[in-house]
């Protein structure tokens, strides 16, 4: 019988022990893990919100003044950008909020079962006391066969009794530490909830000045005063495009240097080897892997049509010639808009005239440019696959479109050549 209820004790003691252990290392894991998502995303989130703000701030004072209806053009594809991004993250962040709430409740579930065993083997063990009767841990006292025997056993009856008030404590705890987990994540994901709905709003109000701005587009598209802004925008903006391409190229090329130099140095190696590295980057186009994918890229939308070919552009309406330093694609506002191959984006910007732009680096030094863009699916240094949606296409004075380039180094490539006929 004292063989059967100590081995009754130890077992009890074992599981909880296992228990306590368990649900401590849940709660150390989820805990401070979800708190530190949490600050970060609360802060991303601000961000886009301050500017968003400082855009709205902005549109109040054009709409203020006079002939600055392409700024308000501009200020309304910038914000609305701006506000997409930040309704897409509130979204992604509730259903993460969800998973996290499930995986608490699951885990209380889950404590609170066991707490239920535990709480059977308690009752057992109290029952067989009751049974015994409460002279027992005397007469167990008594029964000893001699005075250290007896001292073994008072020790062990007191050492148990203080383990079951110490491990019983540590399992109340670990139920409240996970109860408290889970109304953490609950009102984070009621405060998400509330801020879609609060953004959900936003959007709406927005909508009624996306409406605005599309009056704005459709009277500058009638104004043939605007033809030469155009004209002239588009150039300026074509000019920044190349010195962003160019100043990549060079802190590409600086970045080559340098791991050329430190390789050098380490080996031992005169630093002319850079010279040599240089010499043995690719030469001709043809030679390169990308090269080697020329005709057969996908096309950066689907079901698009080309509206304005590479290279020289006529009017002979304006009596004027523009280059075009890539191609210009009609298509449907909200299209995806997919990278053409593997890389790693190095830029994204605004720019009067080509508006929301994002540049994708596909190392031999290839890069690929995409512009009029209504929201971005990608963040700067973000690695990409080809086809993998980047952004959603936007409209602009000319219509729904987007720009496409692409360069080898700092020259334009005609992108016809390019992509999969």
């Amino acid at each position: 019988m004292q063989s059967q209820w100590r081995i009754s004790i130890r077992a009890a003691a074992g599981t909880i022990l296992a228990l306590c252990v368990c649900m401590a290392a849940v709660v150390a894991f989820v805990e401070p893990a979800a708190t530190q998502s949490l600050k970060s995303k609360k802060s991303e989130l601000q961000k886009l919100k301050e500017q968003i703000s400082k855009f709205e701030q902005r549109l109040k004072n054009t709409e203020t003044r006079e002939k600055n209806t392409l700024q308000q053009i501009d200020t309304y594809d910038q914000q609305t950008a701006l506000i997409r991004n930040l309704i897409e993250r509130l979204s992604r962040q509730v259903e993460e909020n969800k998973r996290d709430i499930e995986l608490a409740e699951s885990s209380l579930v889950k404590a609170e079962e066991r707490l239920r065993q535990l709480q059977g083997v308690y009752t057992r063990y109290i029952v067989s006391v009751y049974k015994r009767g409460t002279m027992h841990d005397t007469e167990l006292l008594l029964s000893s066969r001699s005075l250290n025997q007896m001292l073994i056993r008072a020790r062990y009856l007191k050492a148990i009794t203080a383990k079951h008030r110490v491990e019983a404590e540590d399992i109340r705890q670990a139920r409240r530490a996970i109860q408290r987990q889970k109304t953490i994540l609950e009102e984070q994901l009621e405060r998400q909830r509330q801020a879609l709905q609060n953004k959900s709003s936003e959007e709406e109000s927005l909508q009624r000045k996306v409406q605005k701005h599309k009056q704005l587009l459709a009277r500058v598209r009638q104004d043939k005063e605007y033809e030469q802004t155009f004209i002239r925008r588009k150039e300026a903006a074509a000019r920044k495009v190349a010195s962003i391409i160019s100043s990549l190229v060079e802190k590409s090329r600086k970045k080559i240097k340098k791991g050329s130099s430190e390789v050098a140095s380490s080996e031992g190696v005169p630093k002319k080897s850079f010279k040599d590295k240089v010499t043995d980057l690719p030469t001709s186009i043809k030679h390169t892997k990308f090269g080697k994918k020329r005709g057969s890229l996908p096309w950066p939308v689907s079901g698009g049509k080309v509206i304005t070919k590479f290279g020289e552009q006529r009017n002979a309406e304006l009596n004027t010639v523009t280059i075009n330093p890539g191609i210009d694609i009609r298509v449907k506002e909200g299209s995806s808009v997919k990278a053409i191959a593997d890389g790693r984006v190095t830029s994204v910007d605004f720019i009067p005239g080509f508006g929301n732009i994002l540049i994708i680096d596909h190392d031999e030094d290839f890069r690929s440019v995409y512009a009029h863009l209504n929201s971005f699916k990608v963040k700067i240094n973000q690695k990409v696959k080809a086809g993998q949606v980047i952004a959603k296409s936007g409209e602009t004075v000319a219509g729904p479109q987007i720009h496409f380039e692409l360069w080898h180094s700092r020259t334009k490539q005609n992108p016809l050549h390019w992509l999969a006929r």
